[in-house]
């Protein structure tokens, strides 16, 4: 006989042990989630992270650590004008000096593309001229003969020329 195991075992009722199980679970998650709800509309998002994060501690950065205070954070001694108009004076100095990276990178990718436009206008003028070399060919073939190779000596032509030759080389001028 097959047994099932005891997950999809049947109750006399005819639910499986699994069904029994899940409502148990719903009803578990029901009753745990029943304090917690609370009137949404009269909580703010600021009440929210309260009431997950806690309140304020006077001289720490939220979220960032037990051990973070504004001095360990932001990096200065005093949260005073000056220490605030120095940071703002460094921010605003990086600001400009990535301007002009932005800039100049700018002005080279115009430049680029000025660069790639001039080879764009060369290549279209080397296929104009192509079509045009090919056309003077094609016209030439027409109008011109065919070359003739010149004509091959025989072997009796060449030894007679070599004769010849050899005869002029003694001969002994007249004087």
């Amino acid at each position: 006989m097959l047994r099932l195991p005891s997950s999809h075992r049947r109750s006399p009722e005819g639910v499986t042990n699994r069904q029994i199980h899940r409502s148990k679970v719903q009803e578990a998650m029901s009753e745990m989630i029943a304090p917690f709800d609370i009137d949404a509309e009269s909580q703010t998002p600021e009440d929210a992270f309260i009431s997950v994060m806690g309140k304020d501690q006077p001289g720490r950065v939220r979220c960032a650590g037990s051990g973070e205070t504004l001095r360990t954070w932001y990096g200065f001694t005093s949260a005073g004008p000056s220490a605030y108009s120095e940071r703002e004076r460094q921010m605003q100095e990086q600001l400009k000096v990535q301007e002009d990276k932005l800039k100049a990178y700018a002005d080279k990718m115009n430049e680029m593309q000025d660069q790639i436009s001039q080879l764009q206008s060369v290549a279209s003028k080397v296929d104009e001229m192509s079509v045009l070399l090919s056309q003077i060919q094609a016209s030439q073939a027409h109008t011109q003969p065919i070359p003739v190779p010149p004509p091959v000596q025989s072997e009796s032509e060449t030894e007679t020329d070599e004769a010849v030759d050899d005869y002029l080389d003694h001969v002994v001028p007249v004087s």
